[in-house]
């Protein structure tokens, strides 16, 4: 039988629990991903320009976007 302070610890245990099962799906579902890649085609035009100020700009963000 438990006692009030094993009954208080019952709900921030299971809290806990929960918790790292979360964080383990969420790190096996970011490494299920493996590695990501991305594909752009442009026009050559006056499209460039913006377009390479804009991939710099991403890869900055998203460096494991190789």
């Amino acid at each position: 039988m438990l006692t009030e302070a094993g009954t208080a610890l019952i709900e921030p245990a299971r809290t806990a629990v929960r918790s790292l099962e979360t964080a383990r799906a969420d790190v096996a579902a970011e490494h299920e991903l493996g590695e990501v890649g991305l594909d752009i085609a442009a026009m050559p035009s006056q499209v460039v320009e913006p377009l390479t100020t804009m991939i710099r700009a991403s890869s900055t963000r998203c460096p494991w976007v190789p």
